[in-house]
């Protein structure tokens, strides 16, 4: 009787051992598949000052049909505790990206660089209107700075 018992616990602890594998198998695939379905090179994403929540992240992830299984995100953004590391940037997201490098990207604060070509401009007030067109701060921001002489004496 003890070793009929025993055979049997043997051969449950084994199927618990390969559902327990099997499942962290599979969820493995699910993060590391592609999971972009933009037929685009690229997608940029943008996270603007003072919009750093998961609630304003998710939202943008749906509308923009950035992921195709937003669930399997959710939950590993969450398990991640991925809204306590977002910054606001642009972030470039790659067609064929898993939904682990998606949240890694976020989470590491990947961002892409912002390239900004400046026209020939005359003056000042020129100057930041196209800026606060081009970037997020507003043109009375840029033009107060470049007014300020405290500001701009690290440059001369």
């Amino acid at each position: 009787m003890y070793k009929t018992c025993q055979l049997r616990m043997n051969k449950t602890l084994k199927y618990v051992v390969f559902a327990c594998i099997s499942l962290m198998m599979i969820s493995a695939l699910l993060l590391l598949k592609p999971s972009t379905p933009f037929s685009q090179d690229k997608q940029i994403l943008y996270l603007p000052t003072g919009k750093t929540s998961r609630v304003y992240l998710d939202s943008v992830v749906q509308s923009q049909h950035l992921l195709n299984t937003f669930w399997l995100y959710a939950w590993w953004a969450n398990r991640q505790h991925l809204g306590q590391f977002l910054r606001p940037g642009r972030y470039e997201i790659p067609k064929g990206s898993s939904i682990l490098s998606f949240v890694w990207r976020l989470k590491k604060s990947r961002q892409a660089p912002v390239k900004l070509v400046i026209p020939k401009i005359r003056t000042q007030e020129q100057l930041a209107g196209f800026l606060g067109k081009q970037l997020e701060n507003d043109s009375a921001q840029f033009l107060r700075f470049l007014k300020e002489v405290d500001s701009l004496q690290a440059f001369a």
